[in-house]
Protein backbone atom coordinates (compact mmCIF):
# COMPACT_ATOMS: atom_id res chain seq x y z
CA UNK A 1 0.00 0.00 0.00
CA UNK A 2 1.23 3.36 -1.11
CA UNK A 3 2.36 5.96 1.69
CA UNK A 4 0.74 9.34 1.98
CA UNK A 5 2.30 12.29 2.53
CA UNK A 6 3.20 12.87 6.13
CA UNK A 7 -0.07 14.76 8.33
CA UNK A 8 1.13 18.20 9.13
CA UNK A 9 1.41 19.09 12.79
CA UNK A 10 -0.46 21.89 14.24
CA UNK A 11 -4.34 22.89 15.68
CA UNK A 12 -7.04 21.69 13.27
CA UNK A 13 -10.89 22.67 13.16
CA UNK A 14 -13.57 20.73 13.58
CA UNK A 15 -13.51 19.47 9.90
CA UNK A 16 -10.12 18.71 10.23
CA UNK A 17 -8.50 21.14 8.53
CA UNK A 18 -5.36 23.35 9.64
CA UNK A 19 -6.75 26.86 11.45
CA UNK A 20 -5.50 29.48 9.80
CA UNK A 21 -3.52 31.68 12.01
CA UNK A 22 -4.96 35.16 13.40
CA UNK A 23 -4.33 38.53 12.57
CA UNK A 24 -2.84 38.79 16.11
CA UNK A 25 -0.46 36.07 15.25
CA UNK A 26 0.46 37.35 12.15
CA UNK A 27 1.35 40.95 13.21
CA UNK A 28 3.90 39.28 15.81
CA UNK A 29 5.34 37.08 13.69
CA UNK A 30 5.74 40.08 11.00
CA UNK A 31 7.40 42.03 13.44
CA UNK A 32 9.62 39.25 15.14
CA UNK A 33 10.75 38.83 11.40
CA UNK A 34 11.72 42.51 11.22
CA UNK A 35 13.53 43.00 14.77
CA UNK A 36 15.77 39.95 13.42
CA UNK A 37 16.17 41.52 10.33
CA UNK A 38 17.07 45.11 12.11
CA UNK A 39 19.17 43.23 14.66
CA UNK A 40 21.61 41.51 11.58
CA UNK A 41 21.80 45.03 9.88
CA UNK A 42 22.93 46.80 12.78
CA UNK A 43 25.58 44.30 13.92
CA UNK A 44 27.05 44.47 10.61
CA UNK A 45 30.85 45.67 11.30
CA UNK A 46 30.83 48.57 9.64
CA UNK A 47 27.81 49.79 11.86
CA UNK A 48 29.48 48.62 15.17
CA UNK A 49 31.13 52.14 16.14
CA UNK A 50 28.27 54.43 14.68
CA UNK A 51 26.33 56.61 17.78
CA UNK A 52 23.19 55.79 15.98
CA UNK A 53 23.69 52.18 13.99
CA UNK A 54 19.87 52.58 12.84
CA UNK A 55 20.31 55.45 11.10
CA UNK A 56 19.97 55.33 7.52
CA UNK A 57 22.52 56.93 6.75
CA UNK A 58 24.93 54.07 7.97
CA UNK A 59 24.34 52.50 4.86
CA UNK A 60 26.77 54.13 2.47
CA UNK A 61 30.70 55.35 2.77
CA UNK A 62 29.56 58.80 2.31
CA UNK A 63 26.98 58.32 5.36
CA UNK A 64 29.62 56.63 7.75
CA UNK A 65 31.65 59.70 7.54
CA UNK A 66 29.62 62.55 7.61
CA UNK A 67 26.87 61.24 10.43
CA UNK A 68 29.57 61.58 13.14
CA UNK A 69 29.46 65.60 12.51
CA UNK A 70 25.51 65.78 11.60
CA UNK A 71 24.89 67.30 14.76
CA UNK A 72 27.29 70.16 14.85
CA UNK A 73 26.19 71.90 11.47
CA UNK A 74 23.33 69.69 10.13
CA UNK A 75 22.81 72.56 7.21
CA UNK A 76 26.25 71.62 5.71
CA UNK A 77 26.28 68.46 6.39
CA UNK A 78 23.30 67.43 4.79
CA UNK A 79 23.84 70.10 2.00
CA UNK A 80 27.50 67.58 1.37
CA UNK A 81 25.71 64.29 1.64
CA UNK A 82 22.85 65.77 -1.09
CA UNK A 83 25.72 66.68 -3.06
CA UNK A 84 27.21 63.46 -2.96
CA UNK A 85 24.18 61.88 -3.49
CA UNK A 86 23.57 63.81 -7.20
CA UNK A 87 27.30 63.74 -8.11
CA UNK A 88 26.64 60.10 -7.95
CA UNK A 89 23.91 60.34 -10.12
CA UNK A 90 24.87 63.04 -12.82
CA UNK A 91 28.25 60.58 -13.00
CA UNK A 92 26.20 57.23 -13.44
CA UNK A 93 24.06 59.31 -16.10
CA UNK A 94 27.35 60.26 -17.77
CA UNK A 95 28.51 56.51 -17.90
CA UNK A 96 25.30 54.92 -19.25
CA UNK A 97 24.93 57.47 -21.65
CA UNK A 98 28.92 57.20 -22.59
CA UNK A 99 27.93 52.88 -22.73
CA UNK A 100 30.40 52.66 -19.73
CA UNK A 101 29.76 49.82 -17.47
CA UNK A 102 28.94 50.80 -13.70
CA UNK A 103 31.10 48.85 -11.80
CA UNK A 104 29.06 48.52 -8.33
CA UNK A 105 25.85 47.65 -9.92
CA UNK A 106 27.22 45.93 -12.88
CA UNK A 107 25.23 47.63 -15.06
CA UNK A 108 25.90 46.74 -18.82
CA UNK A 109 24.16 48.94 -21.73
CA UNK A 110 24.98 49.54 -25.64
CA UNK A 111 28.47 51.22 -26.70
CA UNK A 112 28.64 54.40 -29.23
CA UNK A 113 25.46 55.06 -31.36
CA UNK A 114 22.15 53.23 -30.69
CA UNK A 115 20.24 52.34 -34.26
CA UNK A 116 17.03 52.89 -32.64
CA UNK A 117 17.90 56.77 -32.81
CA UNK A 118 17.20 59.17 -34.94
CA UNK A 119 19.60 61.16 -36.18
CA UNK A 120 18.45 64.46 -34.29
CA UNK A 121 17.94 61.70 -31.05
CA UNK A 122 21.49 61.07 -31.34
CA UNK A 123 22.70 64.59 -31.64
CA UNK A 124 21.04 65.27 -28.32
CA UNK A 125 22.40 62.24 -27.07
CA UNK A 126 25.70 63.45 -28.01
CA UNK A 127 25.54 66.99 -26.41
CA UNK A 128 24.08 65.54 -23.31
CA UNK A 129 27.32 63.38 -22.76
CA UNK A 130 29.39 66.66 -23.65
CA UNK A 131 27.48 69.04 -21.35
CA UNK A 132 27.82 66.06 -19.08
CA UNK A 133 31.53 65.19 -19.19
CA UNK A 134 32.30 69.39 -19.00
CA UNK A 135 30.25 69.72 -15.81
CA UNK A 136 32.31 66.62 -14.33
CA UNK A 137 35.33 67.62 -15.05
CA UNK A 138 34.85 71.27 -14.28
CA UNK A 139 33.89 69.88 -10.34
CA UNK A 140 37.08 67.70 -10.46
CA UNK A 141 39.13 70.52 -11.42
CA UNK A 142 37.90 72.84 -9.19
CA UNK A 143 37.97 70.54 -5.83
CA UNK A 144 41.38 68.97 -6.63
CA UNK A 145 42.65 72.89 -7.18
CA UNK A 146 41.37 72.64 -2.96
CA UNK A 147 42.80 69.24 -2.46
CA UNK A 148 43.79 66.81 -4.43
CA UNK A 149 44.19 63.83 -1.47
CA UNK A 150 40.29 65.12 -0.71
CA UNK A 151 39.00 64.43 -3.95
CA UNK A 152 40.35 61.00 -4.45
CA UNK A 153 39.34 59.76 -1.00
CA UNK A 154 35.78 61.07 -1.53
CA UNK A 155 35.20 60.05 -5.09
CA UNK A 156 36.15 56.36 -3.81
CA UNK A 157 33.33 56.78 -1.19
CA UNK A 158 31.19 58.39 -3.36
CA UNK A 159 31.76 55.95 -6.18
CA UNK A 160 32.76 52.77 -4.71
CA UNK A 161 31.51 52.70 -1.68
CA UNK A 162 35.24 52.96 0.42
CA UNK A 163 35.62 54.26 4.09
CA UNK A 164 37.07 57.60 4.40
CA UNK A 165 40.71 56.91 5.74
CA UNK A 166 41.23 58.47 9.25
CA UNK A 167 44.27 60.47 8.10
CA UNK A 168 42.47 61.71 4.90
CA UNK A 169 39.14 62.84 7.26
CA UNK A 170 40.33 66.69 7.01
CA UNK A 171 40.86 66.63 3.51
CA UNK A 172 38.18 64.81 2.46
CA UNK A 173 35.54 66.96 4.34
CA UNK A 174 36.98 69.88 2.32
CA UNK A 175 35.66 67.85 -0.74
CA UNK A 176 32.48 67.33 0.17
CA UNK A 177 32.35 71.19 1.58
CA UNK A 178 33.76 72.16 -2.25
CA UNK A 179 31.42 69.58 -3.62
CA UNK A 180 28.08 71.14 -2.18
CA UNK A 181 29.30 74.45 -3.62
CA UNK A 182 29.57 72.99 -6.98
CA UNK A 183 26.11 71.01 -7.22
CA UNK A 184 24.47 74.19 -5.72
CA UNK A 185 23.73 73.08 -2.83
CA UNK A 186 25.60 75.34 0.12
CA UNK A 187 23.37 77.59 1.95
CA UNK A 188 20.09 76.49 0.62
CA UNK A 189 16.80 76.76 3.09
CA UNK A 190 16.75 73.67 5.00
CA UNK A 191 13.42 70.83 4.09
CA UNK A 192 11.27 72.08 7.29
CA UNK A 193 11.74 68.08 8.86
CA UNK A 194 15.64 68.56 8.53
CA UNK A 195 15.01 72.56 9.90
CA UNK A 196 12.66 70.84 13.27
CA UNK A 197 16.14 68.53 13.61
CA UNK A 198 18.04 71.39 13.94
CA UNK A 199 16.29 73.10 16.68
CA UNK A 200 16.08 69.93 18.62
CA UNK A 201 19.87 69.20 18.27
CA UNK A 202 20.92 72.71 19.16
CA UNK A 203 18.93 72.33 22.62
CA UNK A 204 20.11 69.19 22.90
CA UNK A 205 23.60 70.49 23.03
CA UNK A 206 22.81 73.35 25.12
Amino acid sequence: MAKGRNRKFGIRQPNGQLRRPTLAELTSAEANTRMKEISIVIAQPHRRDLIDPNDPWAASAVGRFLLPRRSKAIGAITAAYDAADAYRSLYRRWWALRGVQDVIHDARVTVGSSPDLSPSEQADKDERVRADGARIGRIKLNIIRMTHIGYCVMNNAIMFDVDVPAMSEDDAMTAFGQLAEEMGLSGRPLHPFRASLKTDLTELNE
